[in-house]
């Protein structure tokens, strides 16, 4: 335990900075987990940990470096799946396009010998 006035003012300024570190590196931690809505703030909140002394500079460029990586990977994903739903659709409704057609020139064409 501290014994003089100015180590026990140290003792609390450091128990007040540790708590308010913990819950940016709580809230840093649980931002990372989950895919995030807002990208800026995920980055500032980032930098905000690196200029505080929470994470590393180094460990900041290299989250933001993986969450950038993560979010070309799934929109290149969402991007192929969109593609080939689209490919699907268009093999489904063309057959069933011209047997619509055909169907038509059909009833036309006994319409006319009548």
């Amino acid at each position: 335990m501290p014994i003089t006035s100015s180590a026990k003012k140290a003792l609390r300024v450091a128990q007040n900075k540790k708590t308010i570190n913990d819950r940016l590196r709580r809230k840093l931690k649980s931002l990372l987990k989950k895919p995030p809505k807002n990208l800026s703030d995920v980055i500032s909140m980032i930098d905000k940990a690196s200029k505080r002394g929470i994470i590393h500079k180094n460990k900041a460029n290299r989250l933001k470096a993986k969450l950038m990586q993560n979010i070309k990977t799934n929109l290149a994903k969402k991007s192929t799946a969109q593609k080939s739903e689209k490919k699907v659709a268009k093999k489904i409704t063309k057959p069933v396009a011209k047997k619509i057609v055909t169907k038509k020139k059909i009833i036309k064409k006994s319409a006319k010998n009548k």
